[in-house]
């Protein structure tokens, strides 16, 4: 009697140690399918999809669901363990009918991608030939871009007429055509499609830095008495990355608690401060700032000319320096 008591438990625990198992592969697929569907995390998606099929305990509709759900994100990744997902369970979960179609249907699919890409591959020769007016290309637009920074200070100087500038931004609309011409032909190579559109990139931000001296707001140093130099703490409430020049708004308790806002100039175009590793994110809403400025002439004006920024983790903004 004993000895069947003991046979009965073990057989208890054993049957409740594999419906735990089942259950937790079911929550791992689950989860799985959140990451894949809802939070576009593929990797890890298919660690869940992979840990469910490892702990199905023999529940082989969930192991081949599991696996399937791993295979398409390789799939989606474009990576070859796709197929090889695939073709396991066409051949290891042939009973598994709904699953082992649809493995079998899309390592078909892989399988006529491959073969159309093999046979439209690019020759050596055509490589090079992309490669080479890609560097082409890279080098005009350095050269354009050096000369539409230089172009920025003569217009701001008027040492250049807007004519001048129009020719030098035409220039930059061909070379742009230029490379989504390009693009339009690649093959199908990621590496390849990643280069170019880096260089197409690069175009876009340069075409960002025209028509600049057309905006009113740009900042007239005259406005400013550069005899009145003062120092502004405050917090920052909004910033205006914008060309043709960047300003961040300033909120400013002063003697008595009175409360005053004021519009910072930063004498520059976004380009010019990324140059000089000042991006968007230097300036977060709420933070504090002090600020070194020349003051309006105008003492009703809320408008601050600034010379040196200051943070309180010791980073230091010398704005002057800026064309």
């Amino acid at each position: 009697m004993k000895r069947t008591t003991i046979i009965c438990v073990a057989v208890f625990l054993c049957l409740a140690g594999t419906i735990a198992a089942a259950q937790n592969a079911l929550d791992l697929y689950q989860q799985a399918l959140v990451q894949e569907r809802a939070a576009g995390d593929l990797d890890k998606a298919i660690d869940l999809y992979q840990r469910a099929a490892q702990q199905s305990s023999g529940d082989r509709e969930l192991a081949a669901k599991a696996l399937i759900g791993a295979a398409r994100c390789f799939e989606k990744l474009g990576q070859s363990r796709a197929a090889q997902l695939y073709e396991q369970v066409a051949q290891n979960y042939a009973d598994q009918r709904d699953s082992a179609a649809m493995a079998q249907e899309r390592l078909a699919a892989i399988q006529r991608a491959n073969a159309a890409a093999a046979t439209n591959a690019p020759s050596a020769q055509d490589l090079d030939k992309l490669e080479s007016d890609r560097g082409q290309l890279s080098a005009q637009l350095a050269q354009l871009q050096a000369r539409l920074q230089r172009m920025q200070e003569l217009l701001r100087r008027k040492l250049i007429s807007q004519a001048e500038a129009d020719s030098l931004q035409a220039e930059l609309a061909r070379l742009q055509a230029n490379i989504e011409a390009h693009i339009q032909t690649l093959p199908p190579d990621p590496r390849i499609a990643f280069e170019w559109q880096d260089l197409r990139a690069r175009a876009q931000q340069s075409a960002g830095w025209q028509n600049f001296d057309k905006d009113p707001a740009t900042t007239d140093l005259a406005r400013f008495d550069e005899s009145k130099l003062i120092t502004v703490k405050g917090t920052i409430t909004s910033v205006d990355w914008t060309n043709p020049e960047v300003h961040i708004h300033l909120e400013s308790v002063e003697s008595g608690g009175t409360k005053r806002a004021y519009h910072v100039s930063l004498h520059a175009d976004p380009v010019v401060l990324v140059r000089t590793g000042v991006t968007q994110r230097t300036f977060v809403v709420g933070a504090s700032v002090e600020v070194v400025v020349y003051q309006a002439k105008d003492p009703a004006s809320s408008d601050i000319y600034s010379i040196t920024l200051r943070f309180p983790d010791g980073r230091t903004i010398n704005t002057k320096s800026n064309p």
